[in-house]
């Protein structure tokens, strides 16, 4: 016996999954239906890159459409490359299995990169650079000067240098920032109490716990507070601490 077919439709095919009424033991007349699975009925898009080869497929349903994929190449040749342009069958609305090829135009290979820093000071020049290929960028990070307010830090370029598709000027970026300064605060004695980082135009903190001065000959020293407090910081800062004197021996005359 032959396995029972089923047309597909254009949403769907059909597989012969068995019958519908067991037969190894007839004993009566029967009428005995053919059972299908029935599964969703797919569509291959094929897309063609500019070298004829596959650059993708997909397996879309019925009147749905297909995804564009990435960008496809086409191999340069002499002195000219080629940029793609678009896909020449139209896969928006897939009723049957469809290849869509890519369209391109001719282009020049060769490109000039200049890298240039924030003040048009130019970094590097780089010439040859091929279409959709990399730049290369310069080794030494470029550099922006700090000022009494702020400090710079370089963050990349305004531009994506790894696919270069034409004559491009690339300009360094910086991130600005606060300066930091050190606030360092001395104990009586000329050795660092407490080291904080505080930034332009902003106030430290007074540091937590006591500072010391060893005594001399003549006197012990006890902590008043510090010269001054740590406001509106605009430049690298040292505190020191204030000290009251109490003479150390004192002499008693008895009566």
């Amino acid at each position: 016996m032959d396995i029972p077919e089923k047309p597909s439709t254009s949403t769907a095919i059909f597989t012969f999954s068995g019958w519908d009424t067991d037969f190894t033991l007839v004993q009566t007349d029967l009428t005995i239906k053919a059972q299908f699975a029935e599964e969703t009925r797919l569509y291959e898009v094929i897309f063609i890159d500019g070298n004829g080869r596959i650059f993708d497929k997909q397996y879309i349903e019925y009147e749905k459409a297909a995804t564009a994929p990435g960008i496809p190449r086409k191999a340069a040749f002499g002195d000219y490359a080629y940029r793609f342009t678009g896909w020449i069958q139209d896969f928006s609305n897939i009723t049957c299995d469809i290849v869509v090829n890519s369209r391109f135009e001719k282009i020049d290979r060769y490109y000039t990169v200049t890298f240039i820093n924030y003040d048009n000071t130019i970094l590097k020049i780089q010439e040859g650079v091929e279409y959709l290929s990399s730049a290369t960028p310069p080794e030494e990070v470029p550099p922006k000067p700090s000022t009494e307010q702020y400090v710079y830090a370089f963050n990349g370029w305004d531009k994506d240098y790894t696919a270069i598709e034409g004559d491009s000027e690339l300009v360094a970026q910086f991130t600005e920032s606060l300066h930091p300064f050190t606030v360092i605060f001395l104990d009586g004695n000329g050795n660092v109490f407490a080291e904080q980082i505080v930034l332009w135009g902003q106030d430290g903190t007074l540091p937590e716990g006591t500072p010391c001065k060893d005594k001399d000959n003549d006197y012990i020293y006890t902590f008043s507070g510090w010269e001054r407090l740590p406001n509106n910081i605009k430049e690298n800062t040292t505190i020191g601490a204030v000290f009251s004197t109490i003479d150390r021996y004192y002499c008693y005359f008895l009566r």
